[in-house]
């Protein structure tokens, strides 16, 4: 994807913390604190004794056999705690130990062991068990000639789930040599997997430690001031001039009031800008991407100029989305590629509604009617929820309207090979 640098956007502009997808750097007129969110001081003052927590693994069954792993730590607030495997060789006949679920049930939240999570209150893990009928797959990881440390624990998972790739918890090493990532063979012919890449699983696979002898960067995620959630995996290692991918919230990361609006190489926002799965090519120094966040919208803010500012400056500053602006006329826009069009969106901080007009034109397809979709973004970044679905007849103009969500939305166009308009883009808050 193509990354461009939006500096010239007036700071105002950025109140609303909404872009396209290819939006560029812009700054935060209300400046951002430091820190990466990941640990608070709850000490109650000078000299008082810290808040500390305790995670507790229970077998969750009867007719287990064997002992759930016992972790004597205790955590402050926000520390970062790793999960256990299933070290004390956890058994339930006709069963399959799966992973760790905060919920006795199942229904919780996961925990796969080597992954790690900032705590904040005293946890108990539950086993989750699948019957051995059912089929799973297990990840596994291998130091490839390492010298110290320990390759990540194993984890199963049912096919089709999502695996989130564990970093080098177990600090692997090999004498004169740095660990770069993960890869599907051990020579690093294979596909090649960085801390916090997800795939969907299909079969077993092992992930083999690829080292390198020459000099490595690393690209960091800092919270910049979130009062919750988690960082992605910690430290990636890249060589000079590799892609970079960018991930996404994946950690959950949340600051009171505000809502996440992507990161920024400066934690002012006043730098380069990148959503989930943006790429830039790695520089010859180490990178650290701070979470932007975005305060809440008020009925004071001239809203509306600067949310008409922001979509054209980022639909026309990026032709790769497909739409233009047509000359000579302000917030209108066209889409004359084949297929549908996308447009992306962050999450808008107030509450209200959105609408813009939209006209199907005439164009090498022979359909009459199209339809435009607005859908959920998830904090990971996958496309969820379908919000509304409009369907467009040939050459009338239509308007779409719906709630803004609390969470960054898309925008769809489908309807083949079609001369698409769009203007009037408007943003109206709830008295």
């Amino acid at each position: 994807m193509r990354i461009r640098d939006m500096r010239n956007i007036v700071g105002m502009l950025c109140i609303l913390g909404i872009a396209f997808t290819a939006l560029g750097a812009c700054s935060n007129p209300f400046g951002s604190s430091g820190g990466s969110g990941s640990s608070s001081d709850n000490s109650g003052g000078e000299g008082a004794a810290a808040v500390t927590y305790t995670v507790t693994y229970d077998a969750n069954g009867e007719t287990t056999i064997g002992t759930p792993p016992f972790d004597e730590s205790l955590y402050e607030d926000s520390a970062e705690v790793t999960v256990l495997g299933n070290t004390g060789n956890l058994e339930k006949d006709g069963h399959t130990f799966l992973r760790w679920n905060d919920a006795a049930d199942g229904s919780g939240a996961d925990y796969v062991p080597g992954a790690t999570f900032p705590i904040e209150s005293d946890m108990t893990l539950y086993a989750r068990w699948v019957e051995d009928t059912t089929e799973t797959y297990t990840v596994s990881y291998d130091g490839n000639e390492a010298d110290e440390g320990e390759a990540p624990e194993g984890a199963n998972y049912l096919d089709g789930e999502t695996v989130t790739v564990l970093g080098n918890t177990g600090g692997l090493e090999k004498g004169g040599h740095t660990f770069l990532r993960w890869n599907s063979q051990d020579d690093g012919e294979g596909t090649g997997y960085a801390p916090g890449d997800s795939f969907t699983i299909t079969g077993h696979l092992t992930l083999f430690a690829q080292w390198t002898e020459e000099p490595t960067y690393t690209v960091n995620y800092d919270g910049n001031g979130a009062d919750g959630g988690s960082v992605p995996a910690g430290a990636q290692s890249y060589l000079e001039g590799e892609p970079v991918t960018v991930l996404g919230n994946i950690g959950g990361l949340v600051k009171s009031d505000h809502t996440f609006a992507g990161w920024n190489t400066a934690a002012d926002g006043q730098s380069e800008q990148y959503r989930r799965d943006d790429e830039f090519e790695m520089p010859d120094s180490d990178v650290t991407l701070y979470a932007q966040w975005s305060p809440p919208l008020t009925e004071e803010d001239d809203i509306e100029e600067a949310f008409n500012t922001m979509v054209h400056e980022t639909i026309a500053g990026d032709p790769d989305n497909g739409f233009e602006p047509v000359e000579g006329e302000e917030g209108v826009y066209v889409y004359e590629k084949t297929g549908g069009g996308s447009l992306r969106f962050w999450q808008v901080n107030a509450s209200g509604t959105i609408s813009f007009d939209v006209t199907l034109e005439e164009g090498p397809g022979n359909d009459p009617t199209g339809d435009v979709e607005v859908y959920r973004v998830d904090s990971d970044g996958a496309k969820g929820e379908l919000i509304v679905e409009t369907t467009v007849e040939l050459n009338e103009e239509t308007t779409v309207v719906f709630d803004i969500p609390d969470c960054d939305f898309q925008i769809d166009f489908q309807g083949g090979q079609r001369v698409w308009e769009v203007r009037n883009f408007s943003l109206a808050l709830d008295e």
